[in-house]
């Protein structure tokens, strides 16, 4: 079953759109496993 998410992107470290570091940040995570979730160790 696929299933659909809602995802934005952030623009980091800037006061402009489109300027700064994108990160996408999923609102509704509930249910993602451990492997799907990255943790700090996972953005080195």
């Amino acid at each position: 079953m696929k299933r659909v998410l809602e995802i934005l992107q952030i623009d980091a470290f800037t006061t402009g759109p489109f300027a700064g570091n994108p990160a996408g940040v999923v609102l509704d995570a509930a249910g993602f496993s451990d492997h799907l979730l990255p943790g700090p160790h996972d953005l080195a």
